[in-house]
């Protein structure tokens, strides 16, 4: 890379990352200061809400509520549904594994 590039890239980068202080910094200051002292595991949970964003994002785009033309209330509800079916078959897959290591009971019976 030649000079003049390299003093483009750094000129970019420092017009990006004034954008990000001017934009994004605010609203990273008040989640900062939101979890300032909050535990590791409180942090995850934090986490994984920002990962599923950024996953909508790569589906539907970025989040803009007043433009996005979703029904937030049947969103809602639906993946309310769906929680609700995932959960159900978690159970029955645990309590399938743990029945399945228990020792068979005499006449070829499993417990329930």
């Amino acid at each position: 890379m030649n000079p003049s590039e390299t003093l483009q890239r750094a000129i970019a980068a420092e017009a990006r990352v004034h954008e990000l202080e001017t934009f994004i910094s605010p609203f990273l200051r008040k989640i900062a200061a939101a979890t300032w002292d909050a535990t590791e595991d409180e942090l995850a949970v934090v986490l994984i809400i920002a990962e599923r964003l950024q996953m909508g994002r790569t589906v539907h785009g970025p989040l803009n509520i007043g433009t996005d033309p979703r029904d937030w209330k049947l969103e809602r509800r639906l993946e309310f549904y769906d929680a609700m079916v995932y959960t159900v078959i978690a159970e029955i897959a645990a309590n399938r594994r743990a029945r399945d290591e228990l020792p068979t009971l005499p006449e070829g019976r499993v417990p329930p």
